[in-house]
């Protein structure tokens, strides 16, 4: 087996067991485009800008729109 082989078989295992010692924490972010608020549930432990909140591969991003009239035609 070549170095490399061996390398990346030893990364896999090491990925696996670090997501089974401290899974990852979800995230939901509520954007409201009517007043510009954001909700994180749960919060961040320190203040992000919501890019970086965007960016987290553990987060779902959910923009609330404003209600539209239904059309009268």
């Amino acid at each position: 087996m070549s170095y490399r082989k061996e390398f990346r078989s030893m990364n896999r295992r090491l990925d696996s067991h670090s997501l089974r010692e401290t899974p990852p924490t979800l995230r939901m972010i509520f954007v409201n485009e009517q007043d510009g608020s954001i909700e994180v549930t749960p919060p961040y432990e320190k203040e992000m800008s919501l890019e970086d909140m965007k960016a987290d591969t553990w987060s779902m991003v959910i923009n609330v729109e404003d209600k539209v009239a239904p059309f009268k035609g």
